[in-house]
């Protein structure tokens, strides 16, 4: 694996690999191709980031102010036309929530992974090469995504079972013990769900680097990530820990705040913040795929990945129909 410009980091040595290392890697990687970065990270990932911090500018406060209306809507028929238009508005809000936030992450994780994937396997890269094969990975991408938010769904939908389960029976007879069982019920759901987003990170690399993609890459990353467990679990902490700063950060930095101008250049500087760590979380995650290929000695063949990405790019020419054929003529 060629790093960048420090030197080569052979595949034996990056099996090895620990937090910090992937951290350093992650580095060296976006050094390699930061403009590059920087341009994908302010045209894909910045919108995605407005949009998540719109929630807290926009949805928020309209929640808030419906909760407010509730407390007259009794007294003052006219209150209640206010709360009907407000939950129109709120559900309107939400759902182009979804779907920007759904568009921005899939663009933004496939142009950051083939951007990775291009930098190893030392092809040539363009901005317009990486919005050019957007088109021909985001479907693939999409039915990954669906997988795992049919999972998260069902896990979810396990959990409130079990803390109705709970409180129907256990609540009536002690109180503690009811309270008790909750607080382990949670956890265990926190636990699941943060394992989970591990696997579906590295399943999002699998979707885009592998023809596999959908339930079958959430299998396999569930594999893959085996003996690096412990190495994904602190790197996707630390990512939340970073993630939690930037939004506590915007959520003090913004209060109190009248002047919507004011408001509006914080709300920027925190989501460039925020681009940038969601994708240096990427890329991260993308050497982490590298890495746990290597652990588990799965052949990681540069010139199967190149010809699998030049398809992406509208290459049609078999590279290694071609090595061959040249490997004849010298006979």
């Amino acid at each position: 694996m060629e790093g960048s410009g420090g030197g080569a980091v052979g595949w034996g040595a990056i099996q090895d690999m620990r937090v910090c290392g992937v951290v350093t890697q992650s580095f060296s990687v976006f050094s390699v191709r930061a403009r590059l970065f920087a341009i994908i990270a302010l045209t894909l990932t910045l919108p995605l980031c407005f949009v998540v911090l719109a929630h807290y500018l926009a949805i928020d406060p309209l929640i808030s102010r419906i909760d407010r209306y509730e407390d007259v809507a009794d007294i003052e028929p006219s209150v209640r036309r206010h709360i009907t238009l407000d939950r129109i508005r709120l559900g309107l809000l939400v759902a182009c929530y979804l779907l920007l936030v759904l568009i921005f992450a899939l663009l933004s994780t496939a142009a950051t992974i083939y951007s990775v994937a291009c930098i190893y396997t030392k092809r040539v890269l363009t901005f317009r090469k990486v919005m050019h094969v957007l088109p021909r990975v985001w479907g693939r991408l999409l039915i990954t995504f669906l997988w795992a938010f049919i999972f998260v769904f069902l896990l979810v939908g396990a959990f409130l079972a079990v803390v109705f389960f709970v409180l129907l029976v256990f609540y009536s007879l002690n109180r503690i013990l009811a309270e008790i069982l909750w607080w382990i019920a949670t956890l265990i759901f926190a636990a699941a769900l943060f394992h989970f987003t591990c696997i579906f990170n590295l399943a999002t690399a699998i979707s885009v680097l592998e023809d596999t993609y959908g339930i079958k890459a959430l299998k396999k990353s569930s594999n893959l990530i085996k003996g690096k467990r412990l190495d994904a679990y602190c790197l996707y902490a630390y990512f939340l820990v970073f993630m939690a700063a930037i939004i506590t950060g915007f959520d003090l930095a913004s209060m109190n705040l009248s002047s919507i101008g004011v408001r509006v250049l914080i709300a920027i500087v925190f989501a460039l913040l925020m681009a940038f760590a969601d994708q240096f979380g990427i890329i991260v995650f993308t050497i982490l795929y590298f890495i746990c290929k290597a652990y588990h000695h799965e052949n990681i063949d540069l010139l199967a990945l190149s010809e699998h990405l030049g398809v992406y790019a509208g290459e049609y020419v078999n590279l290694r129909a071609a090595i061959q054929m040249e490997g004849l003529q010298h006979v």
